[in-house]
């Protein structure tokens, strides 16, 4: 067999199984609209979240979302840009177990965003701006998020 058809079959075979891997995973973007309170100060401030929720439906475990995994396989992206928060990279969750979504399973992440004035959210990012999660190569539906209607919109 030629060098050139092994290296066509090898990437059949990366291409068949990349695809396999992707079937019955099912991604959820969702974003609530909810309240802080400052621990010392006991001041509340409003806030928002974002959670991505991964179902694993496929016929093999899956990464986890804890810090080992999210920081390689997510992606947070803001206004069509990938803008992963430091949290994204850290984290306090245990490190140690399997670190995989098991058949049937699912995992959920969450990003909170304190809303006070001088946060400079709405300075960076306006007071409408779009959402969506990436989990390797798969991507969660478009949300827009209206802050001052405090609107959630799927796109």
């Amino acid at each position: 067999m030629s060098c050139f058809k092994k290296l066509l079959l090898a990437g059949l075979i990366f291409i068949n199984l990349t695809t396999y891997a992707q079937e019955g995973i099912d991604l959820d973007n969702e974003v609530r609209f909810s309240t802080y309170e400052e621990y010392s100060t006991k001041v509340v401030s409003p806030s928002i979240e974002f959670h991505l929720t991964v179902v694993n439906n496929s016929l093999h475990q899956i990464p986890d979302l804890g810090v080992t995994n999210r920081s390689k396989h997510v992606n947070f992206i803001i206004n069509g840009e990938k803008s992963n928060p430091v949290s994204l990279y850290n984290g306090l969750e245990v490190t140690g177990g399997s670190k995989m979504i098991e058949v049937g399973d699912s995992a959920t992440y969450m990003i909170s965003w304190v809303l006070s004035e001088d946060s400079g959210i709405l300075t960076h990012y306006g007071n409408i701006f779009t959402i969506q999660w990436q989990y390797y190569d798969l991507f969660t539906d478009l949300v827009e998020v209206n802050i001052e209607k405090r609107q959630i919109t799927r796109l």
